[in-house]
């Protein structure tokens, strides 16, 4: 299967009698290497290959933040942290494997009953697509052949990915420049210890030499010399570790008001939003367009957004939910809340995962949407929590 994976990800397809195996695989061309996710529909299959990508994207994301299976290297590039599965590590992948099988649980909606097996297509028969193909022509080659690909070459590290990229980018500048003084200062150490040895050899020389030919002003003068020499590698010394001392405290200063900062915003934001997907569903929250496919203009009566949600601490947060249209319009009715669209509500624990679906906003009436481009705010006390851009086609 990776002989054939051409782009950087892919899902990967491969039919046996009623199980469709949709197989996600990332290449890694930093160290040469590759991540695989599957999940398994037994007599289903998915109409619409791209609401898989982002279920994937996002276990990614939430393995290389965590760091115990996939990491970050130098470069910012998504890598394996391991050579292989090791039961330190079973905590992780029990994660992984919990959020895999809510997401899929959730897209089941969007799936197909399978159709009979086709045995007038030879066996091991590849068929390739790009992500922007048609989901139809997409959908009805994976039920008929054996394998088929399925490629995305951009867009596919979502936002906590790029944050956390740049956040490594920097970091490692950091510790470089770090480095660097560090061996400025380790050499600039070990020079003096050479001065000091070629200067006691020299003293021992001179000593030797004239208390032998007994010149007794030319040795004061000479050793007067080394002993001025001496006062100012002493001096140049007792600087360099002063500006050493110095530079110290003002990193431990920078720590301590990091750490400050830090915990002033744990105390404004008590989560992190680390996905946004957007769904349309009726006035009883039925789903109508699965959360992360396309909603058609046609078809559009309440958005409803889905959220992948991390507590910073167990809080009960009132959330404002501004929508705007392609024009920045805020969208609001007759009860919408002064400044936003309208208002929810959700419960999270400190240090754990959940996955919240608010209430939607529009209409009983289809069509009540128009095609275009929109944007979806989510707010609390007065703080921006996560901004999120979708299409209505």
């Amino acid at each position: 299967m990776l002989f054939h994976c051409e782009a950087v990800t892919q899902i990967v397809t491969h039919r046996k009698n009623d199980l469709m195996y949709y197989a996600y695989i990332r290449k890694c061309p930093s160290n040469n290497t590759s991540i695989g996710l599957c999940v398994v529909f037994n007599s289903l299959m998915v109409e619409d290959i791209n609401t898989l990508f982002p279920l994937f994207e996002e276990a990614v994301a939430k393995m290389s933040a965590d760091g115990d299976v996939l990491t970050f290297s130098n470069d910012g590039d998504i890598v394996p942290a391991i050579d292989k599965l090791e039961e330190s590590v079973q905590g992780q992948i029990e994660r992984v494997r919990s959020y895999l099988l809510e997401k899929a649980v959730q897209i089941e909606n969007g799936c197909a009953k399978l159709p009979p097996v086709s045995y007038g297509v030879d066996a091991d028969v590849i068929k390739r697509f790009s992500c922007d193909d048609k989901v139809e022509k997409i959908a009805q080659a994976s039920c008929v052949y054996d394998y088929t690909y399925i490629s995305k070459n951009s867009n596919f590290d979502n936002e906590t990915v790029q944050k956390n990229r740049e956040l490594v980018k920097e970091v490692n500048v950091k510790r470089t420049e770090a480095e660097s003084k560090y061996k400025g200062v380790a050499n600039s150490h070990r020079n003096k210890s050479i001065i000091r040895g070629c200067i006691f050899a020299a003293i021992s020389f001179i000593i030797g030499y004239f208390v032998f030919k007994n010149p007794y002003k030319i040795l004061e003068d000479e050793l007067g010399d080394c002993k001025n020499t001496l006062e100012k590698v002493t001096a140049y010394k007792n600087e360099t570790e002063r500006t050493i001392l110095i530079q110290s405290k003002s990193l431990q200063d920078l720590k301590k008001s990091h750490q400050t900062e830090m915990d002033k915003i744990r105390k404004k934001v008590p989560l992190l939003i680390t996905g946004v997907y957007i769904g349309n569903t009726d006035e009883k929250g039925n789903t109508e367009t699965s959360f992360g496919s396309t909603i058609y203009s046609s078809s559009s009566m309440y958005i409803t957004p889905r959220l992948d949600v991390y507590g910073l601490k167990n809080y009960t947060a009132a959330l404002d939910i501004k929508l705007y249209d392609a024009y920045g319009m805020l969208r609001q009715g007759t009860s919408s809340p002064i400044d936003a669209t309208y208002s929810d509500t959700i419960r999270v624990k400190k240090g754990e995962y959940g996955t919240y679906t608010l209430s939607g906003w529009g209409s009983t009436k289809r069509g009540n949407w128009n095609s275009g481009k929109y944007r979806i705010e989510i707010w609390n006390n007065d703080i921006c929590l996560s901004k999120h851009n979708f299409t209505i086609n």
